[in-house]
């Protein structure tokens, strides 16, 4: 499988051109079927092996199910083969429209993936890899702890910066 990162990170099935994609960005293309999807596939019989974590893939345990669709409980990861993707598209109250990459939110989360902020080395995002030079680094600047007067700590280090 290979990685696409066009409008979210996605994986893609050379010989089938069917795709793995993450549940939250396929909920976000198939509003009204991806949540229905996602709990039917929970009494569903296996259709296959997960990738990632290599236990079964489960298929939606309802009547109306795309032909070949399965979901991985643990990773929570859809797959979705051509088959699928055409029945999906046709059995959707709208136009299928390609998922968005999730925008951040704050300052504190990946631009291209909305991941949280965790740049690398190399200054690119831990989990989609975009490159995240061109944002500066964030600094923290605590001011010193004030020096108490009353202690005995405090009368030495008073003593100390005075000029005799």
């Amino acid at each position: 499988m290979g990685r696409v990162t066009d409008g979210g990170v996605r994986f893609v099935c050379p010989g089938c051109t069917g795709h793995l994609v993450g549940l939250a960005p396929f909920e976000h293309r198939y509003p009204e079927r991806g949540r229905q999807l996602w709990v039917a596939a929970a009494d569903g019989p296996p259709a296959g092996r997960c990738p990632f974590c290599a236990r079964d893939l489960l298929h939606p345990a309802a009547v109306d199910a795309p032909p070949g669709l399965a979901v991985c409980r643990l990773c929570e990861q859809v797959w979705v083969p051509p088959e699928a993707e055409s029945w999906l598209a046709a059995h959707t109250s709208g136009p299928a429209t390609p998922a968005e990459p999730v925008r951040a939110a704050h300052a504190d989360t990946c631009p291209g993936c909305g991941a949280p902020w965790a740049p690398d080395a190399g200054r690119c995002c831990r989990y989609c890899k975009e490159q995240l030079a061109g944002v500066a680094a964030t600094v923290i600047v605590e001011a010193p702890p004030p020096v108490r007067a009353g202690s005995l700590f405090g009368a030495l280090l008073g003593s100390l910066e005075r000029d005799w």
